[in-house]
């Protein structure tokens, strides 16, 4: 997990992108094929928020910063939102999980390839500023919490018989 903290302007600023997002797939005819590809991209900056060293915890950490400066500039330098909402740690990921995170990386960066080809280029903003919310509300005790007992362990199951295979047991 990234060592980064959200303040109330990152969370503000986040739960914004969250109601744009939700607002054009409402208006787009609520078709709930449109919305899971959305909540898989959250899901994978979830996934980059887990990870705790290398590019993509750096990634990860980024979405955080990025929602920070976003609602600090939001209040306007008020400093009303500049407190930082509490945070929690997440399990460890095993390291047959972390192979599937590369895995889920690799498919949103195809999807977003796909996308960016097509010229749909509100389909990658989209799908870009999910990944970013994923990855902050990730960093949150509440989602921190709801991750561990969810994605993060549903992560390790499926990880553990890929590890068990690549180190010869059966």
């Amino acid at each position: 997990m990234t060592s980064n903290q959200l303040t109330y302007g990152g969370a503000a600023a986040t739960l914004v992108i969250l109601a744009v997002v939700l607002f054009l797939w409402w208006r787009d005819g609520k078709k709930m094929a449109r919305l899971v590809p959305l909540t898989g991209h959250m899901a994978v900056g979830a996934m980059l928020a887990a990870c705790t060293d290398g590019l993509f915890g750096w990634i990860g950490g980024l979405a955080a910063s990025g929602t920070n400066t976003a609602g600090r500039v939001a209040a306007g330098g008020t400093g009303s939102l500049e407190g930082s909402v509490a945070t929690a740690a997440t399990r460890e990921l095993t390291p047959g999980a972390a192979i599937l995170v590369v895995i889920f990386v690799g498919i949103a960066v195809a999807a977003l390839a796909l996308a960016h080809k097509s010229k749909d280029w509100v389909k990658v903003l989209k799908s870009l500023l999910m990944i970013v919310a994923g990855a902050s509300l990730a960093i949150t005790a509440g989602g921190a919490d709801w991750l561990d007992g969810n994605l993060y362990d549903w992560l390790n199951s499926l990880g553990q018989p890929i590890d068990n295979w690549l180190n010869g047991a059966s």
